[in-house]
């Protein structure tokens, strides 16, 4: 029998643990979370959209444990993306900044028919780039944490989470130590400082007295190389596994990390499956490998072929994967299929572990957050003078892939972009685009090259902005 969240948290307090949240007020969190579970009622739809840590957590436990629909939202949504949740949800209730407020939408708007009830909505982007919800329970959630427990070996699971809350590799960390006990240590990823002398972290005595050699943290591959950029190397070494997820990390990344003995555990999973589905475990990496390990038990992953047909090991095909973990569908969209096929290529090797190759379509990833190229596009054609424009993503050492745009204007290109037309276009993104999705990098041309069916050939215009980029940076 699953045990509810709130339930979980009370029988721990009655038992006299304290100390289960550092960083944060355990007696806080918990009396939110009886005030609003008071407050709330079955089937409500909430949208949380909290900043403060222990109130999301608050309020996401008082939902859960009242059956509620509760939906998770990023603080730094833009007016669009914001129009678009509100749309999508038809909140009853939103809470934002410590206040719950009636959605303005609910008498306007019917609500669409979900996936699951009650459902856990955990944001990612959909194919055409606008916001949707992969819609979880507390049963799928649970069974990710279960598979996590018992792949490390059982017992309690410590995490110190930097990670955003609202987003699945976050909120993860908060259900793994719910599920099997242990602690979470909560400290904005931000706020971490070191003594460049002794590389000792630089905060409040409860964060930095933890045993780190019990605890689990969790960063993406850009937060890994500007921690060990600003002292962290020595404190990261501490930590008893360092996973590593939410982008491909690049090989000259992963050996400074072995040559530091960073206990790195690469992860392969998504918002989809509840995090991750296969992991390296920190000895095979620190001995040399660099795959993203076995798959954990409550999974299942195959490679397919371009039929749909089982490949065997070391040929490459199309990740697919089933779990017990998997969501059961999206908002907006329908149901998926209890086999996922995903937007990864990869093999299997001959001892298991599951080796990722790359994306089959344009998706772009950089700092951890998915990019649609297709949706900044839209955006940028709206832009006088346009004639064109194609976003790629182009590697590098700090954010994994950064959005590149090129772009062809009505008049022929010079070698760079007039500068009050960046401006321009800059302004133009910066109130419809969250900040990852902003292009970092513009680039002129005249025209771009097409296929045979006359559309733009994206792979050679990629090629064509690494080169420009790379020139760039001499």
């Amino acid at each position: 029998m699953t045990v509810l969240p709130l339930a979980s948290l009370q029988a721990r307090w009655r038992a006299g643990d304290r100390a289960w949240l550092i960083g944060g007020s355990a007696e806080r969190l918990l009396d939110v979370a009886q005030r609003e579970r008071d407050r709330l009622r079955a089937s409500e739809r909430i949208l949380l959209v909290e900043s403060d840590p222990v109130q999301l957590l608050a309020i996401f436990i008082a939902s859960v444990e009242r059956g509620c629909n509760v939906f998770l939202g990023s603080p730094q949504w833009r007016e669009s993306e914001w129009q678009q949740a509100i749309a999508l949800v038809v909140p009853n209730w939103i809470y934002r900044k410590g206040d719950r407020v009636p959605s303005p939408s609910l008498a306007t708007n019917v609500p669409t028919p979900l996936a699951t009830f009650p459902a856990i909505g955990i944001p990612t982007g959909g194919s055409s780039g606008q916001l949707r919800f992969a819609l979880h329970d507390w049963q799928t959630l649970t069974a990710a944490a279960q598979g996590f427990q018992t792949y490390f070996g059982g017992g309690p699971v410590r995490a110190f989470c930097t990670l955003p809350l609202y987003h699945v590799s976050g909120l993860m960390q908060f259900v793994r130590v719910l599920n099997a006990g242990g602690q979470l240590a909560i400290a904005s990823y931000k706020s971490l400082h070191f003594d460049m002398h002794t590389g000792a972290l630089i905060a409040e005595p409860e964060l930095v007295n933890i045993a780190r050699d019990l605890f689990f943290i969790s960063l993406v591959p850009t937060q890994l190389q500007r921690l060990m950029a600003a002292g962290g190397s020595r404190w990261l070494a501490g930590f008893g596994t360092v996973l590593l997820g939410g982008a491909p990390a690049w090989n000259e990344l992963l050996a400074a990390a072995r040559s530091e003995s960073i206990r790195l555990a690469p992860t392969y999973g998504m918002t989809e499956t509840a995090s991750q589905v296969a992991t390296l475990k920190p000895e095979d990496f620190l001995a040399g490998r660099t795959s993203s390990g076995c798959v954990l038990p409550h999974a299942r992953v195959t490679i397919r072929g371009a039929d749909g047909e089982l490949l065997p090991p070391l040929q490459v095909g199309t990740i697919a994967i089933a779990a017990e973990s998997l969501c059961w569908g999206y908002l907006p969209g329908n149901a998926i299929a209890r086999e996922f096929l995903t937007d990864d290529v990869g093999y299997v090797d001959d001892d298991g572990q599951l080796v990722i190759v790359g994306r089959r379509s344009r998706k772009i990833v950089t700092g951890g957050e998915n990019v649609t190229p297709e949706e900044i596009e839209a955006v940028i054609r709206s832009v006088p003078q346009i004639r064109d424009v194609c976003v790629v993503g182009i590697p590098d050492r700090e954010w994994g892939e950064v959005v590149a745009a090129v772009v062809v204007l009505s008049a022929p290109a010079a070698d760079t972009l007039p500068t009050d037309w960046v401006a321009l276009v800059k302004a133009e993104l910066r109130d419809r685009l969250s900040s990852f999705k902003q292009p970092k990098v513009w680039i002129a041309c005249n025209s771009f090259p097409r296929n045979d069916r006359g559309k733009t050939d994206c792979a050679r215009v990629r090629e064509f902005a690494i080169a420009q980029y790379r020139r760039q940076c001499r």
